[in-house]
């Protein structure tokens, strides 16, 4: 996490040494280590903003080598979250600058309202970095806690007013229940005995009273929904759910049978992260990694890049051929691509006839070759199923996974729209996601 106090990592876009010189000295007297570098070539610009992790860039307008606007279409097709500062001459196209995205266009001779602005950019950066982080940090607790109740072994639930509004598996299994809809809305009480209502209720009662209560239990006679009726030790605890007060209850059976059951309903982690059709990482994979290719871009350990690949026409195969055979021609696909991944690729197959590439590089001409060679790869391959030959051909769509992104959807989506882009240019072709302006902060 950079915070305004650390080392302010600047990229410079200016063809006068001298000129960035005074700059990067204006810059220190106002009390920040600058850890420069300048450039005034579009490539060499580009190629910094792919290669590093920049808090600021500093651009003088009216240079030969490249415009302002060029600067600023360049960081939008980056996709990084960094802002760019214009030091104009003369206040010409303003406009234009803001709606291209430049925070701030400062004067060349206002060498006051520099550090002000520089300053007033790093602690909004700063804002927007710490904010990404602890929505991850949220999303990331959220995950691990409903993994949690749902492979939990406790049956658990969640009661408002005496209602239930969620309950896990394990509850679920407890009462013979089938599905959480059965439960949804239905009271408490339906699932003690009519004998030990007044017990039950005096115990939730006292307990929702008392607000610094961190946890109460109470013995009762429970009931199945086959009016089976077994011991149970019911816990309560204080819990939130969507920002509403409600009540945890865990139940134990009073009998040492139902460990066993539990622990036989448990399902395998690696199970959960496998597409049992083409052994390949699937959909829940793949967006975990997204996840974490987005947090790694946040703290500046470099973007990557996403492919997103689509077998031309498949619907049709599958018609001519039915959906049992049209899966071996998936599993032929899955291998081939299979046997071309190198070291920092990531293979998922996400749906259907759609697989994704996460490539944890974010050089641009090393991505579209390796996308250029995976569409050569299946436009190479001639499938065989239920005693038809098949030419397949596909169409990929790549997008950048940088920080400015909020979720792993984003990404997604805009890779599924340079893939359609590719498909309605008559497919069989690989096609880069360029985001608009207003897209940055999506």
């Amino acid at each position: 996490m950079v915070r305004t106090d650390d080392v302010l990592r600047l990229l410079l876009v200016e063809s006068s040494l001298t000129e960035a010189d005074q700059v990067i000295t204006r810059l220190r007297q106002a009390g920040h280590t600058v850890r420069a570098s300048r450039h005034d070539d579009p490539e060499d610009i580009k190629q910094a903003l792919v290669s590093h992790s920049w808090d600021l860039v500093l651009c003088r307008s009216g240079l030969d080598s490249v415009s302002a606007k060029d600067v600023l279409s360049l960081i939008q097709i980056v996709g990084h979250d960094v802002p760019c500062i214009i030091l104009a001459s003369e206040q010409d196209d303003l406009d234009d600058l803001y709606r291209l995205g430049a925070q701030d266009v400062v004067m060349v001779t206002d060498v006051n309202r520099l550090p002000f602005s520089v300053l007033r950019e790093l602690n909004s950066l700063y804002v927007r970095r710490l904010s990404r982080r602890n929505e991850r940090a949220l999303r990331e607790s959220e995950k691990r806690s409903q993994l949690l109740l749902q492979t939990s072994r406790d049956a658990v639930a969640y009661v408002h007013e005496g209602m239930h509004i969620y309950v896990n598996q394990a509850y679920l299994t407890l009462f013979a229940y089938e599905d959480e809809d059965d439960v949804a809305g239905l009271s408490i009480l339906d699932m003690v005995v009519a004998d030990d209502h007044a017990k039950f209720k005096t115990a939730y009662r006292q307990f929702s009273e008392q607000s610094g209560t961190s946890s109460k239990s109470v013995e009762v006679q429970c009931k199945r929904s086959d009016d089976n009726e077994f011991s149970s030790i019911i816990e309560f605890s204080h819990a939130e759910v969507e920002g509403e007060d409600c009540t945890q209850l865990v139940v134990h059976e009073v009998t040492s049978e139902s460990v066993a059951l539990m622990a036989s309903e448990e399902i395998s982690s690696s199970l959960r992260e496998v597409d049992p059709l083409t052994n390949l990482y699937n959909r829940v994979r793949l967006m975990d990694e997204l996840s974490k290719a987005i947090a790694r871009a946040d703290e500046g350990q470099g973007s990557s890049e996403l492919l997103y690949i689509v077998i031309d026409e498949f619907q049709k195969i599958k018609e001519q051929i039915g959906l049992s055979a049209s899966d071996v021609v998936l599993k032929g696909v899955a291998d081939i691509l299979k046997n071309q991944l190198i070291n920092g690729e990531l293979l998922a197959h996400y749906s259907d006839q759609v697989f994704t590439i996460l490539i944890a590089n974010g050089d641009d001409k090393h991505v579209d070759e390796r996308a250029e060679l995976y569409r050569k790869v299946i436009d190479d391959y001639v499938s065989s199923a239920k005693g038809k030959l098949f030419n397949l051909k596909c169409s990929i769509g790549i997008t950048r996974i940088t920080e400015s992104l909020s979720s792993p959807t984003v990404g997604l989506d805009r890779a599924d729209k340079a893939c359609s882009q590719a498909q309605k240019a008559g497919g069989n072709r690989v096609v880069r996601y360029q985001p608009a302006a207003s897209e940055l902060s999506l």
